[in-house]
């Protein structure tokens, strides 16, 4: 299982993925640092807000699509915090759930939206 993080405050790691906690140093604090450091490795990130229905209902299938895909996953919460809800804008987020999908330093899909079908499509064509 590879790490989920709850972006820029909290991380969720494999050993308890209940588990959540404020970032270590170690852990990047900003999308283009997950970008960079994702490399070669396909970057999911779920853009989401708290009360929205769909969001809640994708949220354990984007979880579980964690455990079986060698990617690194995302979420991004648009009202966690001021910051949080910056980045959905200057991403051009518009409606939620959306994903945005990165490889090698370039945003190579995006889709908005609760389909897991879809998610795991664009996945599937991109790990």
């Amino acid at each position: 299982m590879l790490s989920v993080y709850q972006f820029p405050l909290r991380a969720s790691y494999p050993f308890s993925p209940s588990l959540i906690f404020p970032f270590p140093p170690t852990i990047p604090h900003t999308l283009e640092q997950l970008v960079t450091g994702a490399g070669e490795k396909l970057l999911i990130v779920d853009y989401s807000t708290t009360w929205c229905g769909p969001c809640k209902m994708m949220a354990p299938k984007f979880d579980e699509m964690s455990n079986r895909f060698d990617a690194v996953f995302v979420k991004v919460i648009g009202d966690s915090t001021p910051e949080a809800g910056q980045l959905l804008k200057r991403e051009g987020v518009r409606s939620v759930p959306a994903f945005h999908f990165w490889k090698n330093g370039k945003r190579v899909d995006s889709i908005s939206g609760a389909d897991p079908e879809r998610l795991e499509d664009v996945i599937l064509q991109n790990v």
